[in-house]
Formats: C-alpha cells, structure tokens, sequence
C-alpha cells in the first residue's frame, strides 16, 4: 500500500471540509463559538477528521492510523499513518475567533514526512 503525498493532502482536505459541514461547535469556559471546524481545539479536531477518514472510501489506508510517541521521548507525533507518513498539525488561524480583526492566528495544516517512527 503506497499513500502519495498528493493523496494524503486530498484526502485530509476533503475530511477537514466534510467535518467542517457537520457544524461542530467549539466551546470555552467562557463561551460557546459559532458553528465550524475552526473554533476546535487542534487534538478534537483531528480525532473528527480521522474518524471520518477511517468511515471514508478508502477506510485501509487510515485504519491503523493514529498519534505515536517519538522513539525515546515522550513527545508525540499528531498523526502516524504506519509505514507511509507521520505527520505534525499546527493550528494557523488568519482571524480571531470572534472576526473581530486580522490576527497571526490559527488555522489547520500540516507538515507530512516520510514515516521513521518504529510500528
């Protein structure tokens, strides 16, 4: 089973927009957020999109996938497709959450490598 880049990127794209549409709804201590992907913390919204990509059309590429710990650390990699990539999510947001104005931010993306972590 060979996953390329281009379709781990589309692939993700099309779960984060399909999860995106299901309206989840961010909440904090303080308040609840509008509808949308984007008030999620980065760990709740990756578990959506992997569940959602684990039910997908092509559910074996992403079965076995999860996060795993570095070897000899206790840090830990957000996302291992196992002998295909490991790959670090970071939040980049071009808004505040509240659209108030322009903010460096958070938004989803991620940094793929080629897989080095032991199975």
């Amino acid at each position: 089973m060979v996953l390329s880049l281009g379709e781990v990127i589309s692939d993700f794209a099309d779960a984060f927009k399909a999860v995106d549409e299901t309206r989840p709804q961010g909440a904090s201590r303080r308040r609840t957020y509008r509808p949308g992907i984007g008030p999620l913390t980065e760990a709740d919204a990756l578990n959506r999109v992997l569940q959602h990509l684990k039910e997908g059309t092509r559910p074996s590429y992403y079965r076995d996938a999860s996060p795993k710990r570095y070897p000899s650390s206790r840090k830990q990699c957000d996302l291992v497709i196992p002998g295909e990539w490991a790959i670090e999510f970071k939040l980049l947001r071009p808004f505040v959450i509240t659209a108030q104005k322009p903010n460096i931010g958070r938004r989803m993306c991620f940094t793929p490598t080629q897989a080095t972590l032991a199975p």
